[in-house]
């Protein structure tokens, strides 16, 4: 893959593809970053020896980062002996933030699917009845994978607590149906405070 974004023809004689003389032929100045998504310590590792970045999505528990991901690429930064500050720590920051503390609990509803457990999701193969199943659930289940705030202070500490685990690229997802509602507070309630973190 990084030989074909260098604009290099490629032969590759895989398990389960084949490539000859393959190339990309608008190949971007610098070449094209790869991240690597992990939501275990065993990819995290793997992310750490060969990504310029790696990826997790919030709202699992502290552990998952500070006993299992973070160390997993530190980890495999050591192995390769690689600078761990050159691999970019990104996160999703899963985040519901309204001054309606109402409205920030309810606008979670939309993916109320995040919250199915991994036997629902795995045993659900219908969409409609996954949506079924996903509409049952209780609002307060619901919102335990996101960061409910009507509070902009109350937001940014429980954000910077990822930055404060070793995560340094935040990526914000928001729920509810009006984006530019949540980009606009973003912008004057949250943004100030978040460049403060650091």
């Amino acid at each position: 893959m990084r030989e074909l974004w260098r604009g290099d023809r490629v032969d590759f004689d895989g398990e389960y593809y084949r490539l000859k003389g393959a190339s990309i032929y608008d190949v971007p100045e610098g070449g094209v970053p790869v991240y690597i998504a992990a939501g275990g310590p065993a990819v995290a590792k793997y992310a750490g020896r060969a990504g310029d970045g790696f990826i997790c999505t919030s709202g699992k528990g502290a552990e998952l980062y500070t006993e299992k991901l973070i160390p997993g690429v530190l980890e495999g930064a050591a192995a390769a002996n690689r600078n761990t500050d050159d691999i970019d720590k990104m996160i999703e920051i899963k985040i519901s933030y309204d001054p309606d503390p109402e409205l920030a609990l309810q606008n979670t509803r939309f993916w109320a699917p995040l919250s199915l457990t991994a036997e629902q999701k795995h045993s659900i193969d219908d969409p409609i009845e996954m949506e079924k199943a996903a509409d049952a659930l209780p609002i307060e289940q619901i919102a335990k994978r996101w960061i409910v705030a009507s509070d902009p202070d109350e937001a940014v500490e429980k954000v910077g607590q990822y930055v404060t685990w070793g995560l340094n690229h935040l990526v914000f997802h928001a729920p509810g149906h009006d984006q530019l509602r949540f980009l606009q507070l973003f912008e004057t309630d949250l943004a100030p405070r978040l460049r403060r973190l650091g």
